[in-house]
């Protein structure tokens, strides 16, 4: 079984957010992820990827300041999502599970 996780990090560019949130996707087998108040701008989107691996995609509303940020993160080989409309409060997509053939 996979999981669908929603936090709110408050600073998710810090190197124990990231850790921490690489312990609970292992350990609960998430595939996708929604971050509020990530605190993130644009150029910093890559870091948090790094810490999850390269299977993982992303889409983000930068942080305006040091308030804010969304994120949703998903691995792209189990999901798909496209995002509908992004705001500075919310992301709206559509996200499309593979079958696992279970």
């Amino acid at each position: 079984m996979s999981s669908i996780l929603f936090w709110n990090c408050r600073g998710a560019k810090k190197t124990e957010a990231a850790l921490y949130l690489k312990e609970i996707v292992k350990e609960y087998r998430v595939f996708f992820i929604g971050l509020l108040e990530t605190k993130i701008s644009s150029q910093d989107n890559n870091q948090l990827l790094k810490f999850l691996g390269s299977n993982w995609s992303s889409s983000a509303v930068p942080a305006a300041g040091l308030s804010g940020g969304i994120m949703v993160l998903w691995r792209n080989d189990l999901a798909t999502f496209s995002v509908i409309e992004a705001t500075s409060q919310m992301i709206l997509g559509n996200l499309e599970v593979q079958s696992q053939g279970n």
